[in-house]
């Protein structure tokens, strides 16, 4: 994939092009940039802005090696700039992922970059955006209003936006507040997330510029759209915390630069933590039937999972229940996957839940039957959201393409699983989806607790001799 940069022009680099360019290769991230305009300010002050010649900017649009995958747009001076991108995006073969931060004041003395309105300067630009990370004085100006949900109904009536609105939270927090919270809106999905950061006392410039890009950033590396919000997020909160200094390599690793993840579905993390595993470590088998549980039940594994997707509800009540005794008969460690009702009725060691679950099940009812509580995690977002909600463990995938489940887009790979353990230091990690005897070493080698199998075990031509030699590697591993 490959990332252009669209935003004026600032000599001392404090915002704009050069901003934006020493950002994404500090981010290992190359990037193509054209300047939009050019502006003379400092810290204190705008002298003068003003837009690059369209002929100019068409030929430079011309002129590119290859279309873009991603697009970061920053200052857009007046409408005629604004066409000619909307104009030479339309000749694209494909159409290009697009971030646009809509710059309405300089970053110095907030004087308007032009006479237009932002509304006027970004009509053009608007269809084609996927992503519009506007300050609530931004977004004012362009919808009249800073409540998210208003903005992005305005936006989409007005200026026929289709694409995923971040509203930065910055300029709306009051002296008494401690975080400052920015809110995602993802088309098609009914939750609002929120992305809280610790409220930042000292003033920096162009930090609107860095988010985007780094966000830009993020989407040419192959993130998703709200994993590349959460990563962008983090960065610039690296950004604040070594400033002036230069900021670190690469994605951040450290879990405090990191926004704390919620939805309004759940916006607090349960009254109480999830117990702890009484084993966080070795083999983790996934099966569908208490007749697989019996036959492991030998093998030295401490933990497993029953998932079973479609049952009538007497047949499914009755393959749980006799999980449970075969697995408290073994001291296993049983983690029913999504029927909580029935984990915490038959008395359960614990329950597992994907994301699409949290927004339903009773977590507190869940928590305060002392239940041990394990998520499945997709990436940055869900790995963060699922932090804040104390559970006993992660599971993190898909590491691999795998056969038992459609994981298109959300393959993590060996890097990903890495930075994922790091962040979560202090709650067991599981690793998850294609993970077999050729690649356990690659995985190990992240230093996760412990990695679950399905196909692994449950298709071996002799399931009880694989699931004890693989547990022997994963606990020698791990010791």
């Amino acid at each position: 994939m490959s990332l252009l940069i669209l935003s004026g022009f600032e000599a001392n680099g404090m915002a704009g092009l050069l901003a934006d360019d020493r950002l994404a290769n500090g981010l290992n991230i190359p990037a193509a940039a054209i300047a939009t305009g050019q502006t003379a300010q400092t810290a204190s002050a705008l002298m003068h802005a003003s837009a690059t010649d369209p002929n100019v900017m068409q030929q430079q649009l011309s002129s590119l090696n290859q279309p873009p995958s991603v697009i970061k747009i920053g200052a857009v001076f007046d409408v005629a700039t604004a066409q000619v991108i909307a104009n030479w995006l339309s000749t694209l073969p494909h159409r290009p992922t697009v971030v646009l931060d809509p710059v309405g004041l300089s970053s110095g003395d907030h004087r308007p970059l032009s006479t237009m309105t932002l509304g006027e300067r970004l009509a053009p630009l608007l269809p084609w955006v996927s992503l519009l990370t506007p300050n609530t004085d931004e977004a004012k100006a362009l919808a009249g209003t800073t409540e998210s949900v208003q903005i992005l109904r305005v936006l989409q009536a007005q200026y026929d936006f289709r694409g995923t609105l971040l509203l930065k939270g910055g300029h709306s927090v009051s002296e008494q507040d401690d975080v400052v919270t920015d809110e995602l809106l993802v088309p098609d999905d009914p939750r609002r997330w929120q992305l809280q950061q610790p409220k930042r006392l000292s003033k920096l410039r162009g930090t609107g510029c860095r988010l985007s890009t780094a966000i830009a950033c993020a989407l040419t590396d192959g993130y998703a759209l709200t994993d590349a919000c959460v990563l962008g997020s983090a960065v610039l909160h690296r950004y604040w915390r070594l400033a002036p200094k230069p900021t670190a390599p690469g994605w951040p690793d450290t879990l405090s630069d990191y926004p704390v993840v919620s939805t309004d579905t759940h916006p607090t993390s349960p009254d109480r933590t999830f117990p702890a595993l009484d084993w966080p470590s070795g083999l983790y088998p996934v099966v569908d039937s208490a007749q697989w549980v019996q036959r492991l039940a030998n093998t030295g594994i401490r933990t497993l999972q029953l998932r079973i997707k479609h049952a009538r509800s007497d047949v499914l009540s009755d393959q749980i229940r006799q999980a449970i005794e075969i697995a408290n008969a073994h001291q296993l460690q049983l983690f029913i996957n999504d029927h909580w009702q029935q984990a915490i009725e038959l008395g359960a060691y614990g329950v597992h839940l994907g994301q699409e679950d949290l927004d339903t099940a009773d977590l507190a009812a869940i928590a305060n039957a002392g239940l041990r509580l394990g998520i499945s995690t997709h990436g940055d977002t869900e790995l963060l959201r699922a932090l804040a909600l104390k559970p006993s463990y992660l599971a993190v995938g898909a590491v691999f393409p795998t056969q038992t489940k459609d994981m298109s887009g959300q393959i993590q790979g060996i890097g990903r699983l890495r930075r994922y353990v790091r962040l979560s230091k202090g709650t067991p990690v599981v690793a998850i989806g294609g993970i077999n005897v050729q690649n356990l070493a690659d995985v190990l080698d992240t230093n996760v607790d412990m990695v679950a199998v399905v196909s692994a075990v449950t298709a071996s031509t002799a399931p009880e001799r694989d699931a004890h030699l693989l547990n022997e590697r994963v606990m020698r591993c791990r010791h």
